[in-house]
């Protein structure tokens, strides 16, 4: 352990330094860097129908107060409110103030869909928010069970995953709450009755992409990972390991017995919880 913590975070804390903050300015670097991930497989499609969207459009709100029927909208992304005055409020609000994710609701415009050009950015910001969790896992599997992939499910469309707060463009409450799910199969599983129920019609095509991935990828520095969102999209990526192998090893331990995660995307503080 000393070991790991001398190569990650240096030496032990002297007069002038302190290794708890260099590892805790460490865990924030890794949290921000980008990964560079490459793309297997990607079935592209979306979770809202049209009937979906006129709905939630007929049923709008004012997204800063509530106030049914709002007249009043953003220029520049839509978003509906009630009056001027709501809308400079929402602006200024401390936290998750308009003003930080209107350029996020401007992208998907009032159709409330990921343009193609940016999906990859969704996906790949989507991931990196819990690769700090996602990666460990996978090793602790990894040394457990053999080679495999990682499997994040949600229920939520990419779309709705995409949203900077759990409220689509007419102020309306998401449903359900938005969360992933993260379990682990070998390459065993793959051929197995749960991952067809998954993926569907999908899966035929799939198939053969993801085994030869599970044979070839580098398990010291990749992760093979497959991601499904309501609607149907289905992508698959290698991911490179964050951190590095051997502080996944350490942190892997917290994981044992933990056969699936769910995450809960709009808490404040977003930390696993054990699903068996």
């Amino acid at each position: 352990m000393e070991q790991m913590m001398r190569e990650t975070f240096g030496p032990p804390d002297s007069a002038e330094d302190d290794r708890l903050a260099r590892g805790l300015q460490k865990v924030e670097e890794l949290k921000g860097s980008p990964a560079t991930y490459q793309w297997l497989y990607e079935d592209i499609k979306d979770g809202f129908s049209d009937g979906a969207t006129q709905a939630r459009h007929v049923n709008c709100i004012c997204f800063h107060c509530g106030s049914a029927a709002p007249t009043s909208s953003c220029s520049k992304c839509g978003v509906a409110y009630c009056s001027r005055s709501c809308q400079v409020a929402d602006w200024k609000m401390v936290g998750g103030a308009h003003k930080m994710s209107c350029h996020r609701y401007k992208l998907l415009g009032r159709s409330q869909r990921v343009p193609p050009e940016a999906r990859r950015l969704i996906i790949s910001e989507l991931l990196g928010r819990f690769r700090l969790y996602l990666c460990p896992f996978a090793v602790h599997h990894q040394q457990a069970h053999g080679a495999g992939l990682l499997l994040v499910l949600s229920e939520s469309s990419l779309s709705e995953l995409a949203l900077p707060s759990p409220k689509d463009v007419w102020g309306r409450p998401l449903h359900p709450r938005r969360s992933l799910v993260l379990q682990y199969a070998t390459r065993a599983d793959l051929d197995g009755a749960d991952l067809r129920e998954s993926f569907g019609g999908s899966l035929p095509e799939l198939l053969p992409v993801i085994a030869h991935a599970v044979e070839t990828y580098d398990q010291l520095s990749e992760v093979v990972v497959l991601l499904r969102c309501r609607g149907g999209l289905t992508v698959a990526l290698l991911c490179p390991l964050v951190p590095d192998f051997n502080v996944c090893r350490t942190l892997a331990d917290d994981y044992k017995g933990k056969d699936a995660l769910q995450f809960d995307l709009d808490e404040n503080e977003s930390e696993p919880s054990n699903l068996a």
